[in-house]
């Protein structure tokens, strides 16, 4: 029986299967820590619960059902590998990053509306870059783009009012 491990708070790895409830341990599922250096776990099960009605509603558009070649059950096992190296919410990011440079012709291979899998997320390069780096970076680029400006400095919060009160009289 493989020996479940955690990153205490020292950052050391400790032994701590004791802490995993009896039944998880005889089942095939099995839990990964969600990122390095994060306490918690996830299991693949909840995982999956999460990735993929996002899978099905972005990058399986317009019926949620996955491409010709390919099943839910394959799109499960790549989704399960990058849980070894990802957490749930990075591959969130990515999932919707890859939909974002499909629709917008960012990637060449991939035409807008198009059917993809997030086999195209794991061991996939673009020129020099990883997919998922890329799909990740595009994502919070648009996020960024679509958040409300930084704080103004004092000066110009005064000198807008200024501007508006002389606009009024």
């Amino acid at each position: 029986m493989a020996l479940e491990k955690l990153a205490s708070d020292t950052g050391s790895v400790a032994d701590h299967t004791h802490a995993l409830p009896a039944n998880t341990r005889r089942h095939r599922t099995s839990i990964y820590p969600i990122a390095a250096g994060i306490k918690g776990m996830v299991s693949v099960k909840s995982a999956h619960a999460i990735l993929m009605p996002l899978v099905r509603r972005e990058l399986w558009p317009p019926d949620g059902k996955p491409p010709d070649d390919w099943d839910e059950r394959r799109e499960g096992s790549v989704l399960k590998r990058l849980l070894m190296h990802r957490s749930v919410s990075q591959i969130e990011a990515a999932i919707i990053g890859l939909a974002k440079l499909r629709d917008t012709c960012q990637v060449e291979w991939l035409k807008p509306g198009e059917k993809c899998t997030t086999r195209c997320l794991y061991n996939t390069r673009y020129g020099m870059t990883q997919m998922f780096e890329l799909a990740t970076q595009w994502f919070w680029h648009e996020a960024r783009k679509d958040a409300p400006k930084r704080m103004q400095s004092l000066g110009q919060v005064l000198n807008e009012a200024m501007r508006k009160a002389k606009a009024d009289l």
